[in-house]
């Protein structure tokens, strides 16, 4: 084989060689002075980095921190309504439950003067009665004697005798008369003066008093078929009051039936919002869950590496809770209100001495009643949910919430007047009926 050789180009080795002669040691340390900077600016930018990332981690935890204090404010807001709501209807309860009691004993107290008045009334009829009777033999007897004295008898010591035993008994018949007159008008006198204070002692003759007899003996004659139809009667008014009393049960389990199902209707609708609350309000297992939530939430929030301004969450808890409320009412009336204006009510039938000039409460007893009372029973609830948020000095708060009260109390206000104009008519009409029945 032969051997290679190598030739090396004379002018690259004499560039080498300069190269090497122009760097001294003050360039090598101008180099150092140069990487150390280097070194410095890549650490700063390295600590700028951490640094900023420890920022918006921070500004993230913060967010995370703000919407978990104002979802527990919400939920405080809510609790609140609740028990308010709750007390409410604890006092509604309680006030229903003593005014059907109050009812019950004026119904019991009816009865009790009704039954009273009746066996009085029979206590007397038997009087007058025992007393006819006697009056009758009493009669006969006063005939017998006028007989004897139109066709006299021959004078002789029986008949002397017989005289004197019947003067005598004239004598005992005009006591006992005078006895009856008085008994009998007695009674009449105490009615009276118990109607009017100036009553005056009334008299009767024996003449009269026989005229007003036997005009007694013909009313008793068909008293017999009159006690028939008074107990008929009598039946009828007994099941009638049955019937009151029942109504008046079936009225206050009504009433109560109609509080549970708006209870459950609101139990349902809180159900609905606690579905639409975050994680914290349904369950406590999932914490860790909730906050890498919050977290991812406020990672897709940092838009910006400004500072963010975090506003009061009692606040937005409050603004929240009146949002909430404008839009509760703007549906309640737009499903109700309407409907309900165009409708009728029904009253229970009240006698003319216990009727009032407007009527204090409306049972539940029939569709348009319900549908009334419920709708009602909202606007109240929302009424007691704007009760519980105070402005605390805030004046968008004060503002907004005066206007949500005013157009609630604007809202009852038009079912007073509508439940006013429906008692007035059926007023009228019972009143017609009455004098109808009375002609």
């Amino acid at each position: 084989m032969f051997p290679i050789y190598f030739e090396q180009h004379p002018s690259l080795l004499h560039c080498r060689r300069v190269e090497s002669q122009q760097f001294g040691v003050n360039d090598y340390m101008q180099l150092q002075l140069l990487l150390a900077q280097e070194q410095a600016q890549r650490q700063q930018a390295a600590l700028r980095k951490a640094y900023e990332k420890q920022q918006q981690e921070q500004r993230r935890l913060d967010r995370a921190m703000y919407k978990l204090r104002v979802m527990a404010e919400i939920q405080r807001r809510h609790e609140e309504e609740e028990l308010a709501i709750q007390a409410y209807y604890a006092t509604k309860r309680q006030q229903q439950r003593q005014r059907w009691l109050i009812q019950q004993q004026k119904q019991q107290e009816y009865l009790r003067r009704k039954q009273h008045q009746e066996e009085e009334e029979n206590y007397y009829q038997a009087m007058i009665e025992a007393h006819l009777k006697e009056q009758y033999a009493l009669n006969d007897m006063l005939q017998k004697s006028s007989k004897s004295v139109q066709h006299p008898q021959p004078v002789s010591v029986k008949s002397y005798y017989h005289e004197e035993s019947d003067d005598e008994s004239d004598s005992d018949t005009e006591d006992r008369l005078k006895a009856l007159v008085k008994l009998v008008f007695d009674h009449q006198e105490e009615e009276k003066e118990q109607e009017a204070d100036d009553g005056q002692q009334q008299t009767m003759t024996i003449d009269d008093f026989v005229d007003y007899i036997s005009k007694k003996a013909q009313d008793l004659d068909g008293s017999e078929q009159e006690e028939t139809i008074d107990e008929e009667n009598k039946d009828d008014h007994e099941e009638d009051d049955n019937e009151h009393t029942e109504e008046d049960m079936m009225d206050f389990e009504f009433v109560q039936n109609d509080e549970s199902d708006s209870m459950d209707e609101e139990s349902e609708e809180e159900e609905d919002e606690e579905e639409d609350m975050p994680v914290l309000v349904k369950s406590t297992d999932s914490v860790r869950n909730l906050v890498n939530s919050l977290i991812e939430e406020s990672n897709d929030d940092d838009t910006s590496d400004k500072e963010i301004t975090f506003q009061d969450p009692i606040k937005l808890a409050k603004l929240d809770a009146l949002n909430r409320i404008e839009q509760e009412l703007k549906e309640v009336r737009q499903k109700h209100e309407d409907h309900i204006l165009h409708g009728t009510l029904s009253f229970p039938q009240v006698t003319q001495i216990d009727r009032a000039i407007s009527p204090e409460t409306l049972s539940a007893s029939s569709a348009e009643n319900r549908e009334f009372l419920g709708y009602e029973d909202q606007i109240m609830k929302l009424l007691l949910k704007l009760d519980t948020i105070e402005s605390d000095g805030d004046e968008e708060i004060r503002s907004k919430r005066k206007t949500l009260v005013k157009q609630a109390e604007d809202m009852l206000h038009t079912l007073d007047e509508f439940k006013q104009k429906e008692w007035e008519r059926v007023s009228c009409s019972s009143q017609s009926d009455h004098s109808e029945d009375d002609f």
